[in-house]
């Protein structure tokens, strides 16, 4: 009786499927995913959010602390967030996030980067923008001092609140070198590359500081494209062996994985070993996937498509859980909510996230639960 039940349910799943080609079977059911993923999950999980949905949005705030444990601010963290005209520090908006959070831990995003910085003040005080410029040597002792200054001032603000923070971030250009202003665009009126005046020296003394302002918090570099780019991986894992042959306080490594579903699956097994084989911790730092990475117009997010999306997300859980020892996980953080939150949205044509634009769980939910499970 029980095979002849069997038989007739499968029998009118296919004949679903015939009437409706859009009607897949699916191994990634949203509906019977009830689970929160931070109750499924041995380590803190995590999502970037946004200021206004965050604060004023109900929906948004109750599904981020009902499937997360931990939250990074999207932008109110950055330095052009925080210090403004002459130097002065505003941290208003990034407080009342910090407010909001609850019991939900914070990781900081991001103490030193080189773009979305209060490049213009940080210019004229270290002589670069001055009539004439003043020496490199001035530059850099000028630079230096507003690096601690400025370091020690939010890292210390934050002490006690913030559990980690990403120490430096995008420090390498994609061939593997320390970013300049060779290598790196510096168009934009929000940018300073800071290791362009302070060189491979940066990363100890960002390190430093950060560790004098709050000593209790894990300290961070992290980097994108580490599952796609062998060479930039090899320099970033060579950087951290020097800092800590130097006695640097790091305690971790943040890989994004921007990734899409194409992203060869080869490549991220291959970055989650050698980042363990650091020893450090290890983050994955601001997760998404795109499911239309040739921005396609009249895309349309099928049932197949979004099962893919699924099985991708299954597989880099699964990959971290696997080559990552357990006193190594950190976390992981999916960078955005629904998928209109994403910055690889594009209005519409992209859909790299967890849930809809309903706050309804994806398939994608789906296989991270699988994962975890």
């Amino acid at each position: 009786m029980k095979q002849h039940l069997l038989f007739l349910t499968w029998a009118l799943v296919l004949i679903a499927c015939e009437k409706d080609p859009s009607v897949l079977p699916s191994e990634h059911d949203p509906s019977a995913a009830s689970e929160a993923l931070k109750d499924a999950a041995s380590f803190p999980v995590g999502a970037a959010v946004n200021y206004n949905n965050f604060l004023a949005n109900p929906p948004y705030s109750n599904l981020v602390k009902r499937d997360f444990n931990s939250i990074t601010l999207e932008n109110e963290m950055k330095n052009a967030s925080l210090v403004k005209g002459g130097g002065v520090f505003d941290f208003s908006r990034a407080d009342a996030m910090v407010n909001a959070a609850g019991s939900l831990q914070i990781f900081g995003h991001t103490l030193v980067w080189h773009t979305q910085q209060a490049a213009s003040y940080y210019k004229a005080a270290a002589g670069i923008t001055s009539s004439p410029a003043a020496s490199q040597e001035e530059i850099a002792a000028k630079l230096d001092a507003e690096l601690r200054r400025t370091i020690g001032a939010i890292a210390g603000h934050y002490k006690g609140k913030v559990q980690a923070w990403d120490v430096i971030n995008e420090l390498f250009a994609d061939n593997g070198a320390i970013r300049n202003n060779s290598n790196t665009s510096t168009s934009g009126s929000d940018v300073l590359v800071w290791s362009h005046y302070l060189g491979r020296d940066l990363g100890a003394k960002a390190f430093q500081y950060a560790a004098e302002a709050d000593p209790s918090a894990k300290l961070f570099l992290n980097d994108y494209g580490l599952e796609s780019n062998p060479v930039k991986l090899d320099s970033l894992i060579a950087f951290v062996n020097e800092l800590k042959a130097k006695g640097v306080k790091i305690d971790g490594i943040g890989t994004q994985m921007h990734i899409s579903l194409n992203t060869s699956r080869t490549g991220i097994e291959s970055m989650f070993k050698k980042l363990a084989a650091t020893g450090l911790l290890v983050r994955v730092s601001e997760l998404d996937i795109l499911v239309n990475p040739s921005s396609a117009t009249g895309f349309v997010l099928t049932p197949a498509i979004a099962e893919s999306q699924a099985e991708m997300y299954q597989f880099v859980v699964q990959s971290y859980i696997s080559n990552v020892p357990s006193s190594q996980r950190h976390g992981i953080t999916v960078w955005g909510v629904m998928d209109a939150s994403s910055w690889r949205y594009q209005n519409g044509k992209d859909f790299p996230l967890l849930y809809d634009n309903e706050f309804n769980k994806k398939p994608a939910y789906a296989g991270f639960l699988k994962a975890l499970n």
